[in-house]
Order: C-alpha cells, then structure tokens, then sequence
C-alpha cells in the first residue's frame, strides 16, 4: 500500500536539487576505511577486526543495541546524542553489510530505484 505522508506509494517520487551533495559520500568512505582496516596485516587490535572476526550474532546484535540507542536518544533532548548514536548505527550497519557482502553502492541502487518510480 501506500507508505508515503501524501498518500502516495513512495516519498521518493519528489525530485529534489542535490547539487550541495558532497563529492565523497561519507557511508562510502566508511566502507572503504572498514575494508582497509580488516586487510591490514598488523598484529594490533582493533575493535573493527575483533567485531568482524567474531559470530554473525554478535554484529546482529550490536546492530540491535545501537538502533535501541538510537530510539532511546531521538526521546531524549540532546540531538548531540541522536547524532553519536546514528553514527554508532551507521558504522555497526556497515560492518554487517560488509559480514553480509552487500555495500553500500548496492543499497543506494535500490534507494534510486525507488525514487525513479
């Protein structure tokens, strides 16, 4: 049905000026930091490495933490919270995307996809 305020099946049937988008997509470049991070060869720890050798579950599961702490922050009245904790969200997205082998470029193809409806 329809899923859109306006009654209509998509809000992303708006075209809208996206000349202010900047050059490097930030989620990209996450993904790209990420991806470098996990192939370097160097004996130190991080929490990157640690959390994507560790189970599938426990990436779900810090994807389930941080998407509460992000419900949790939007009730509260600091947006300087809502803000670290999108981007906790978007960084343990990322990391099961990449456990997933799905980047962010095939998520952006069905967003376009969408807005072309």
């Amino acid at each position: 049905g329809n899923t859109c305020h306006t009654g209509t099946k998509s809000c992303f049937t708006q075209t809208l000026n996206l000349s202010t988008k900047p050059s490097n997509d930030i989620l990209f470049r996450l993904e790209k930091i990420i991806t470098m991070s996990l192939s370097r060869q160097d004996n130190g720890k991080s929490y990157t490495k640690e959390l994507m050798n560790s189970s599938l579950d426990r990436i779900i599961q810090k994807v389930g933490e941080e998407s509460i702490e992000v419900v949790i922050a939007a009730k509260n009245t600091d947006n300087e919270e809502l803000k670290n904790e999108v981007s906790d969200l978007l960084y343990h997205l990322t990391m099961l995307m990449q456990a997933k082998n799905i980047d962010w470029q095939e998520v952006s193809n069905i967003l376009q996809k969408r807005e072309n409806r």
